[in-house]
Formats: structure tokens, C-alpha cells, sequence
């Protein structure tokens, strides 16, 4: 009986032995990739006891990763549509630009289905990761609880470097505080604005088209590196150098604020 125990014994401390030195010869020669494989393979060792490693790599698990579905914009292809991915979409109103004037305040809010995402790769219109806002706005102005919409900007793209409140940029003329929106705060091609003026006096405010050449321009751009100031009560506009641009081209425009007929004339 004891010679029994004596042998039982020693299998034990050999069966020990054996998962110990198996462990640390898979640890040693198995292939890493092996080792750390995850639920979609199963590691299978045969016969450790008698001594063989034979081990092999059995799928017996499958998981399918579902990629997130595409949020396909609703709004009409634009010069953008190919480097915007929409991460989600907002269907209650967003104000994405806020500014008190002396007697009320301006906002530019979001109409229906709004759209946010971000630049996929760098453009003219910003870098990688510029968070992006699509929908139909307008401009209002907030004054003793009304509510007046100064210009509706349809299907708007909006590019910035977050999601921060934008503001709109004041110039003081002597007929009127005129102010500028910039949907996009950067562009090879200059600075988009629209305008708008709140006259003096009291009155409600309007919005600015430009006449340039015979045309009538809802909004111009403007140089990143010249903003536009009030020179003599000129509207002055410098143009954006791109290559191959001209002299002619390059030259500043003075604009003529004709507040009677809500435009800025260029002279």
C-alpha cells in the first residue's frame, strides 16, 4: 500500500512537473501571434502530458464587426461634399453665432435638420478635423423679445476649427454699425462675408448686398491677411493673392455704403 502511495505520488509531482515545463516551453517557443490570439481562435494542446506540443490554431468563433452606417447628407453636392464626413445630426435649433448690439442681439440659428461632421483630409478650406455645420440659416435679430429675420442663408457650410459660438465682426459707419459673417474662418480663395447694417436712429436692421462691375453679389471675400476696415467711410476690400493673380486684380476695392438702398457700391 505505502510502495501504491509512493507511486501515485511521484506521477503527481511528474504530472506538476510536466504542465510547468510545458507551460514554459510554449511560453519560449510558441509564436507570439499564438499566445495572444482572441475569441476568434482557440489555442488547442495536444497531449501535454505524454510530452508533445503539438499545437494548432482552430477558428471555431466568428464576429462579425459591423461597420457604422454612413449619415448621407440631405442637402444638395457642394465644392465641400467630397472632404465632409457627417458624424450626426441635430433636428431641434442651433445658434452658431451670437453678438449684442446696442439694442438687441444678432444670432445666427439653424432651420430643420442640421449637420455636423468634420474635414476628412486638408483643403483651401481648412485642415484635417475642422469640425463642420450644414443646414439652412438665418440671421435674426433679437430685440424686446421679437424676433426680426434679417437673411436666410440656405443649405450654409460652415467650417471652423471647433464648435465654439462664433460672433459677427462690427464696423461703425456714420449712418449705420454695419456687421460681417464669415461662415469659414480660413480659404485659399479669400474670406467670405455677408453684411448686414442696423442703421442709426433706431431702426431695424437690413441686409447689405454689393455692387461690383454691373453685378449684384450677396457676399464677397476678402485677403485672410487684410480684414476689412472703415477708411473715409469707405467699405475698403482687399483681394486675395492667389497664383496667377494679377496686379489689376490685387488692387483694394472701396465700397460706398448706401444705407437708403441697403447695398455698398464699389467706385
Amino acid at each position: 500500500m505505502e510502495g501504491e502511495k509512493d507511486v501515485n505520488c511521484k506521477n503527481k509531482l511528474i504530472d506538476i512537473f510536466t504542465c510547468f515545463f510545458i507551460s514554459s516551453l510554449l511560453t519560449s517557443c510558441v509564436p507570439q501571434h499564438l499566445l495572444n490570439m482572441n475569441e476568434e481562435s482557440i489555442v488547442e494542446v495536444v497531449n501535454l502530458k505524454e510530452g508533445r506540443t503539438n499545437i494548432k490554431a482552430t477558428d471555431q468563433v466568428t464576429t462579425k464587426i459591423e461597420k457604422p452606417t454612413e449619415i448621407v447628407s440631405q442637402f444638395s453636392k457642394s465644392e465641400f461634399s467630397n472632404v465632409i464626413e457627417i458624424d450626426f445630426t441635430k433636428e431641434t435649433p442651433s445658434i452658431r453665432a451670437k453678438t449684442s448690439t446696442e439694442n438687441g442681439t444678432l444670432v445666427l440659428v439653424s432651420r430643420g435638420r442640421e449637420e455636423i461632421g468634420h474635414l476628412t483630409v486638408p483643403s483651401m478650406s481648412g485642415i484635417e478635423g475642422d469640425t463642420t455645420f450644414q443646414s439652412n440659416y438665418d440671421i435674426v435679430y433679437e430685440h424686446n423679445g421679437k424676433r426680426l429675420t434679417i437673411l436666410s442663408l440656405p443649405e450654409l457650410t460652415l467650417i471652423q476649427p471647433t464648435d465654439k459660438l462664433l460672433s459677427f465682426d462690427k464696423i461703425v459707419f456714420k449712418d449705420a454699425d454695419v456687421y460681417l459673417f464669415n461662415p469659414r474662418y480660413t480659404s485659399g480663395y479669400g474670406i467670405q462675408f455677408y453684411a448686414m447694417a442696423i442703421p442709426n436712429g433706431g431702426g431695424e436692421p437690413i441686409p447689405l448686398h454689393f455692387i461690383k462691375g454691373g453685378y449684384l453679389l450677396e457676399h464677397i471675400t476678402y485677403s485672410s491677411l487684410n480684414p476689412p476696415i472703415n477708411k473715409k467711410e469707405r467699405l475698403v476690400i482687399v483681394p486675395e493673392e492667389r497664383a496667377g493673380s494679377s496686379k489689376e486684380e490685387l488692387k483694394e476695392v472701396n465700397y460706398v455704403l448706401d444705407i437708403k438702398n441697403k447695398r455698398f457700391v464699389a467706385e
